[in-house]
């Protein structure tokens, strides 16, 4: 569990805000800043000290992340890296998360895994996934018009 402090929150807004503002200015940004945290589910408690939760990323946000990585190159692998990592996503968690993918089947045997891709690439994917589920033509005037 990763703990928030509403005193690291004001150092935080003290090295980061304008170099302008008041101490009070510093401490209703905190303040608001910790509330928008909450709402957003990125925060969990009201008391000292708040637990930080990562947000449930969507499968299809999943699938897109994976990829979009599966053509870059950096630091670490498709299942050990920071871009998932940053979102939660990591050990077991992932590997569970990975299997039920629908266009990516995941397997792992200890440190070894494998990826077959249902597609060769982003493109392919998202012309697959995210296409419209109803035929789209632009009329005369540049607006779309749904058949």
């Amino acid at each position: 569990m990763r703990e928030v402090y509403r005193q690291t929150v004001i150092q935080w807004t003290s090295e980061h805000g304008l170099s302008r503002w008041a101490a009070k200015t510093q401490l209703q940004f905190t303040t608001r800043l910790l509330s928008c945290a909450g709402a957003a589910g990125l925060l969990r408690g009201r008391r000292e000290p708040r637990e930080a939760v990562a947000p449930r990323v969507p499968d299809l946000a999943l699938e897109y992340i994976l990829y979009t990585l599966r053509g870059l190159r950096f630091d670490g692998t498709l299942i050990d890296n920071p871009y998932l990592a940053s979102l939660g996503l990591v050990g077991g968690y992932l590997a569970d998360r990975l299997r039920a993918l629908r266009t990516i089947e995941f397997r792992q045997i200890g440190d070894v895994y494998e990826f077959d891709w249902r597609f060769p690439d982003l493109e392919a994917w998202a012309a697959a996934t995210l296409a419209p589920t109803r035929p789209v033509t632009v009329g005369g005037d540049g607006y779309e018009v749904h058949a």
